[in-house]
């Protein structure tokens, strides 16, 4: 017997049920979001459709379906005559992530200074002292990486799980451009600074203080970002 998922021309056995087809699509998804979030798929970058399915050695409407999911994220685009292609944020786009996110921030710095654990206060310590030495050492991309897991934790110490689902939809749009309001000049030293006001605050228990520095650094980001867009002209925010 033979059953029809989602194309005349793509016939799979009857042993290919509706959960290994959701299954497959989203580990393809999986593999396509960490190429994006690598920086291996540029943005504005054609994802293929025939070649995942060949590479994979499943169907195109598998393939399809991975790429709606990572439509539905933010991440890929569909454009006419060229199919899915990694979506190029525009200023408007970063504008408003920025906002969004410097309000998530606020309300998880007020909560994990109420609920975080001795434990994951002792890991966001561990993380600035490693940023620190990296400020020093101008090693950007590792840099990044503990940037990422600092605001991270943040979220999960909030205690709040549904505020860390938001914040990881929001992140991983933010991924396709927030190196760039990093780096620059003095930016991994004003990053590291801001890191130790709202560690601080966290240690302190200060409720008040952790919302508004948690708050602030993420809008210290955004005009970091944006100077360096208009000074450098950057293509890519056109």
């Amino acid at each position: 017997m033979i059953v029809d998922i989602g194309r005349n021309d793509e016939i799979y056995s009857s042993h290919f049920s509706q959960g290994d087809f959701m299954s497959t699509a989203s580990s393809i998804r999986d593999q396509i979001e960490q190429a994006i979030l690598a920086g291996e798929l540029g943005a504005g970058q054609r994802v293929y459709e025939n070649a995942l399915a060949t590479k994979h050695g499943v169907s195109r409407s598998v393939v399809r379906e991975a790429l709606r999911s990572l439509e539905n994220e933010g991440l890929v685009t569909f454009l006419e005559n060229r199919g899915a292609v990694v979506r190029q944020p525009t200023v408007s786009d970063i504008l408003e992530l920025y906002d969004v996110r410097a309000g998530l921030s606020a309300t998880a710095g007020r909560l994990a200074a109420s609920n975080a654990s001795t434990a994951q206060i002792e890991e966001l310590r561990e993380y600035q002292s490693q940023m620190t030495k990296l400020r020093d050492l101008d090693s950007e991309a590792e840099y990044d990486r503990l940037n990422i897991a600092f605001h991270d934790l943040i979220f999960i110490a909030s205690g709040n799980q549904r505020l860390k689902q938001i914040h990881d939809a929001v992140s991983k749009e933010m991924r396709l451009f927030v190196r760039r309001g990093v780096a620059g000049s003095g930016g991994l030293r004003m990053s590291c600074f801001e890191h130790e006001r709202i560690l601080q605050a966290l240690m302190a228990g200060d409720v008040v203080e952790a919302g508004n520095s948690f708050e602030a650094h993420i809008y210290s980001g955004k005009a970091r970002m944006m100077q360096n867009m208009y000074s450098t002209q950057d293509p890519a925010f056109a």
